[in-house]
């Protein structure tokens, strides 16, 4: 009976040691397995936080670039706005019937060369006059064409362009290619460089006679 007390209880304790044993085996697997786990969730915190972080660096650049890209329009424009062209000498169309001047401005550059006028070019100014009016129709591209024939028409006289680049510069900018208009300004610099005004003029005498034309064509009584 003693013998037999025995062996059980070496059976039990053998059976008891097993169970420790498994249940040691089994915190050591999850052990392991939280381990893991958290390496892996580790690994993705920090992507996570790596993709987060490119995110929000890339918004703030583009936040930063918008903002530079308006403050450059902004200088363009005051640029711009500095010119003396149709642009800014406050033309508008309540005040004139734009499809009479038109046809009035056609007949002008139809007209054989012998009979213009010699001492001035008046197919340059009256094309300036034509891109104004198809401008202010809504049509800028016909404007530019209008432009581009008045460049041809004074292409032997820098100081006659004046008028005509700053009309340019203008049209571009509207039609959104400010990289152009940039170009038309950098010559307008270049034109100022070489034939600066006499003081105390603030005008080329070319540039005031357009002007002066230009606000007659297109005020209300002519």
């Amino acid at each position: 009976m003693k013998e037999r007390t025995n062996n059980e209880e070496g059976e039990w304790g053998e059976g008891l040691a097993m169970a420790k044993g498994q249940r040691r085996r089994r915190r050591r697997r999850r052990r392991m397995v939280k381990q893991k786990h958290s390496r892996v969730n580790g690994r993705r915190m920090v992507m996570d936080w790596k993709r987060g972080w490119r995110g929000f660096k890339g918004r703030t650049g583009e936040q930063a670039g918008g903002a530079g890209s308006g403050e450059e329009n902004e200088n363009l424009r005051s640029e711009l706005e500095k010119l003396e062209c149709h642009f800014t000498w406050g033309l508008t169309a309540q005040d004139v019937n734009l499809n009479f001047l038109e046809v009035k401005f056609r007949d002008v550059v139809s007209l054989p060369e012998d009979a213009l006028p010699q001492e001035i070019n008046l197919k340059g100014r009256t094309y300036n006059h034509l891109a104004y009016v198809k401008h202010l129709q809504g049509c800028n591209q016909e404007a530019l064409g209008y432009l581009g024939k008045a460049v041809e028409e004074n292409a032997d006289n820098a100081k006659s362009c004046i008028v005509t680049y700053g009309n340019l510069a203008w049209v571009h900018h509207l039609m959104g290619d400010d990289r152009e208009a940039e170009t038309y300004l950098r010559r307008l610099e270049e034109i100022n460089e070489s034939f600066p005004t006499p003081p105390p003029a603030a005008l080329h005498c070319k540039v005031f006679g357009e002007k002066a034309w230009s606000l007659l064509k297109f005020s209300k009584n002519h």
